[in-house]
């Protein structure tokens, strides 16, 4: 029996929030795995209540909503109110299930709780981790974090048996700032179902630019954006596309820059997983331009749809890229100033254009597809439960 504790989850309110644990959870399930998932999503009172989404699963799925008072003056309210529901919840869901290994997945706040409960039942604690914050130079990384937070991972790094890392880069740089070695195996972000089963276009449009993102500050989109404009002013059919984009930041997008079409650039919010694939399939290349990364399901997935990837170098990407499926920006420096950055998306994209016609699709998406694919990484963290009982 196995139990998963999700720091993040898709539910009503955000549907992609988590959604690699979901997708993780759904591939160890495919393989006849016995498992319950247990995740928890905070709320303030007055605000719309998460629920679990509604789509059919495999693995049984435990979702709590946890309500919040807003403002700091209701902080210490708050967490007596989080804790006091997680550490019963997680107790009852441990009595019924009795699990012989708890995984936790992004352990924001609920780690600590898996932890806790781990001396009265014995079972074996394993650990993935996605959170950027473990890179040494983001704004809310781990050494910056409140007193608590810190003091509560650090118990739970040392509860902690095995780590199932989804790059290496992260785990090396854990174990750098939380202190001990600790057993550890790759664990790859799992391809949707979709992207598994989708045909590639041998012909995508010629210099067609592709980026998927929810548009944080960190992905650079306005620098990409720039750059584009560069390489249009010396390749004039190029194409942009932008997928992820919310309503309010599409609205500060276009005051930005008005005349986004006249630039052939296309911009639209988020899609169902089905509808990506066009895009993907429409494309020659993929860009992204980060600041900070770990695993990003993106990338994974254009490589699945046989297009080259240009991104930059920073957390697990250069484990993802090579010379055969994309273009890695390699100096890329998160604390330049966008000027420099602009200049290296600009060299990159137009390196691209030249190189288009070398990058195989067939063999980019053959390799992808055995490296990413749901039922490889089942196999191989079932293969690793088994081996460490």
């Amino acid at each position: 029996m196995l139990l998963w504790v999700a720091g993040w989850f898709p539910n009503s309110e955000n549907p992609y929030n988590g959604i690699f644990i979901h997708r993780h959870a759904q591939a160890v399930a495919n393989s006849n795995a016995n498992l319950t998932v247990l995740t928890f999503a905070t709320y303030f009172f007055g605000e719309n209540r998460p629920t679990r989404l509604q789509e059919l699963t495999k693995y049984q799925l435990v979702f709590v909503a946890v309500p919040q008072f807003k403002g700091k003056a209701f902080r210490i309210v708050n967490f007596m109110i989080y804790y006091w529901l997680t550490l019963g919840k997680f107790l009852q869901v441990i009595l019924e299930c009795q699990p012989q290994i708890v995984h936790v997945h992004a352990a924001d706040k609920i780690g600590v709780v898996a932890a806790f409960w781990k001396p009265f039942f014995n079972y074996k604690l394993w650990l993935t981790e996605h959170w950027a914050i473990f890179n040494d130079w983001v704004t809310d990384r781990f050494d910056k974090r409140n007193g608590w937070f810190q003091k509560s991972y650090r118990y739970l790094w040392n509860k902690t048996d095995y780590c199932a890392s989804i790059n290496l880069n992260l785990h090396q740089s854990m174990e750098q700032t939380l202190g001990s070695n600790k057993k550890h195996i790759l664990f790859p972000n799992a391809l949707d179902a979709v992207f598994e089963n989708a045909q590639i276009l041998q012909e995508s449009g010629r210099n067609h630019f592709l980026h998927v993102s929810n548009f944080e500050p960190r992905k650079n989109t306005n620098l990409i954006i720039e750059a584009f404009k560069e390489v249009q002013n010396q390749i004039p059919q190029v194409r942009l596309t932008l997928v992820g984009i919310s309503q309010e930041k599409k609205d500060q997008l276009f005051e930005e820059y008005p005349n986004l079409k006249e630039l052939n650039i296309d911009v639209f919010e988020a899609v169902p997983a089905e509808e990506l694939i066009e895009f993907y399939q429409q494309s020659s290349a993929f860009i992204l331009a980060s600041d900070s990364e770990n695993a990003p399901c993106v990338i994974s997935e254009a490589l699945a749809m046989g297009v080259p990837v240009i991104a930059s170098n920073v957390g697990g990407i250069p484990e993802m890229l090579n010379a055969e499926n994309g273009i890695l920006m390699e100096d890329w420096n998160p604390q330049e100033n966008n000027s420099a950055k602009t200049l290296k998306i600009t060299a990159a994209m137009l390196d691209f254009c030249k190189k288009c016609e070398n990058f195989d699709r067939l063999q980019i998406q053959q390799n992808a597809k055995l490296k990413y694919s749901s039922e490889s990484i089942a196999q191989q963290l079932i293969h690793q439960y088994t081996c460490a009982e």
